[in-house]
């Protein structure tokens, strides 16, 4: 299981209240998961981008989608919708999945 580490960053456009929901739901996920004894990693997006875009330039979600569908051609399918747009949320959680299914079966290892 994997948390995105979205910590609130505060946007000129954006109130406090936001900020705090955002920190306020980030850390009653991690105390729920904590509390149940829920083998959790935190992941930044920088950090599974890196693995899956390396060599790559352009947009991300641009090349989440397209990486996404290279990875898994089953699934293109599901990756947009009903009039043809690229679903990149879900083509970042694919990614997301499968970074952390490596991660934790030791395929990719920490870079410093």
């Amino acid at each position: 299981l994997s948390l995105h580490d979205a910590l609130p960053i505060s946007y000129p456009d954006q109130g406090s209240v936001s900020n705090w929901s955002t920190g306020f739901g980030y850390g009653l996920w991690t105390g729920i998961l904590v509390g149940m004894g829920i083998k959790f990693m935190i992941t930044h997006p920088r950090t599974w981008q890196r693995e899956f875009f390396f060599g790559m330039s352009g947009d991300s979600k641009v090349l989440s989608y397209t990486v996404a569908c290279q990875l898994f051609p089953e699934y293109a399918k599901f990756l947009t919708g009903p009039r043809g747009g690229k679903l990149d949320g879900c083509s970042d959680a694919l990614l997301l999945c499968e970074f952390c299914k490596c991660k934790s079966l030791g395929k990719i290892t920490d870079k410093k």
